[in-house]
């Protein structure tokens, strides 16, 4: 007598290893065609742009320092570095002089961690890389593997997927909050707490890891009946749903000590932000008057900023449709926040972190040749984003 199909293995689906070795070498392309864009646009800002120049091709040190360039190549990153020297500013709070207050304290440890900018650029894609390879193990058991493989493509060819590869807080971001959500996948709740729990620290939205971490909160679901649901909180399950609002706890206890108001690393960022920020119809106006995709300043690309808004709501909808409800609330919340501070001002670089977004683009690209497409177009800007990092048009030098 046979075993049933259900118990026979099957061909098609292969083991995890096998499965998740083409999506981490995608990953790695992903790299390599941003890093070299990055390389080849720094070469030219160093030599010029005069076209009968003839241009040697730099050597290695040139290169190794390029790529250190790129990891630190945003504006933030002086700030961060000046929480890890000196620490955040003691002074009663006020708004009209600028502070450290807003950033919070992982990225300033790793950076007292991890001080040279070699280490600090393969540190950077060491996390972006763990992050691919999580997610995708993640999504198989929460998806199936055709829907967590495109996800991890489609964040890896993201255009704005280099802010998760930068030695700035987005990779390790990502890369504790799948941790995380891996872990308490298996079971492994207290683990996945301390990862959650350094997640929280890295940026103040990690808050929002809780709602992912409710499914995996409990072994069954809950009746819709309060008894049931508090037989099942347990010691390990309050502190996992607790834990990704850390940063937030840490930040608003250490700063009232600071400041003297508790909330100052909220306040500070909206009254600093509010002072070079544009609105969401200049910000359209924008789309119009700048044909290059690069907006005010140099370095805010408009036209990739709309398409990411509208790639999101994309995946928002079909998150929806596949009542898929918790992807599709972490979502709106996230997008949501994100809007409301900052309208589609660098929105490319917050959604990077929002992975149920890809997921919900990944329902909608069942197609084989949609999928190509999508990975295709999207390795082109991300490349094209290379490039003008590298030639000092897209990014704040750091």
């Amino acid at each position: 007598m046979t075993a049933p199909a259900a118990h026979a293995p099957s061909s098609r689906s292969p083991g995890p290893a096998l499965a998740l070795a083409p999506v981490l070498a995608h990953a790695l392309l992903s790299r390599v065609l941003f890093d070299l864009a990055f390389v080849f646009g720094a070469v030219f800002r160093e030599q010029g742009l005069d076209p009968g120049r003839e241009r040697p091709w730099p050597g290695l040190a040139a290169v190794i320092d390029h790529l250190a360039e790129s990891a630190v190549s945003y504006g933030d990153f002086g700030w961060y570095r000046l929480v890890a020297r000196r620490g955040y500013d003691a002074a009663p709070f006020a708004a009209d002089m600028e502070h450290n207050w807003a950033f919070f304290p992982l990225h300033p440890l790793l950076i007292r961690l991890v001080e040279r900018p070699e280490l600090q650029f393969l540190a950077a894609h060491a996390a972006f890389l763990g992050s691919i390879g999580l997610l995708f193990a993640y999504l198989r058991r929460a998806t199936d593997e055709k829907t967590a493989t495109a996800a991890a493509l489609l964040v890896a060819y993201f255009p704005f997927s280099f802010s998760i590869s930068q030695f700035r807080p987005e990779p390790f971001l990502l890369f504790f909050s799948v941790l995380a959500l891996w872990l308490a996948q298996r079971g492994r709740r207290w683990d996945a707490a301390i990862a959650a729990a350094v997640a929280g620290l890295a940026k103040p939205n990690a808050f929002l890891l809780s709602l992912l971490l409710l499914p995996e909160a409990w072994r069954r679901r809950p009746r819709l009946d309060l008894k049931d649901v508090l037989s099942q909180l347990r010691p390990s399950t309050i502190v996992l749903l607790a834990a990704p609002a850390s940063g937030l706890v840490f930040m608003s206890l250490h700063l009232w000590g600071l400041t003297g108001d508790p909330f100052a690393w909220a306040k500070i960022q909206s009254a600093w932000g509010a002072k070079f920020l544009v609105t969401p119809g200049q910000h359209w106006r924008d789309l119009f008057a700048h044909p290059m995709l690069v907006g005010r300043g140099g370095w805010d690309p408009v036209l990739l900023n709309w398409l990411a808004f509208f790639a999101a709501a994309l995946g928002l909808a079909a998150l929806l449709a596949k009542r898929r409800f918790v992807f599709a609330g972490y979502v709106a919340l996230y997008v949501g926040l994100t809007f409301s501070n900052h309208g589609v001002f660098v929105i490319g670089k917050h959604l990077s972190t929002c992975f149920p977004a890809f997921v919900g683009l990944a329902l909608l690209l069942r197609r084989e040749q949609l999928l190509q497409l999508a990975v295709i177009l999207s390795a082109a800007l991300l490349t094209l984003n290379g490039l003008f990092g590298g030639l000092g048009f897209l990014f704040v030098r750091a």
